[in-house]
Formats: C-alpha cells, structure tokens, sequence
C-alpha cells in the first residue's frame, strides 16, 4: 500500500536488483493533492516484460518529503 499526505512534489515506487540495476517503475506521479492509500502490484517482469529471475529486489518509494526502502525475494 502506498499514501501520502505529502505534497506537491514527485511519488515514485521503483523496483531494483541486488546490484542496484533499475528492473521497473510501478508508480510515478507528480503530486497536487494528498494521495489515497491504493495497492500497488507486481506481476514480477522487468521494463521490458521478461520474467525476473529469483532473488532479492529493492522496492524504493520516494516521496514528496520522504522515502523508504524494501526488501522483496522472488522465487521460482
């Protein structure tokens, strides 16, 4: 689940690689007004609609004054 009350400014919700690699973007949106909690999800393929392979990924959420980090393990 994402939210923020936080605004203006860019909400963003990446998906990285152990290496650091960016995999996908699942949310970007520039900011004018609080945003309602909403689910966000994965169906596990990269930008360019590959499957990932099995391992650890970093979520990362930035928002207007914040930001947060996640561990995500895939496996096939």
């Amino acid at each position: 689940m994402i939210g923020t009350t936080q605004y203006p400014g860019m909400m963003t919700l990446r998906i990285y690689n152990s290496a650091g690699e960016h995999i996908k973007t699942l949310f970007e949106q520039e900011l004018t007004q609080p945003l309602s909690p909403m689910a966000i999800n994965w169906d596990g393929k990269n930008k360019y609609g590959q499957a990932v392979a099995s391992g650890v990924y970093i979520v990362y959420l930035q928002k207007p004054f914040g930001r947060a980090l996640a561990r995500l393990v895939v496996i096939h």
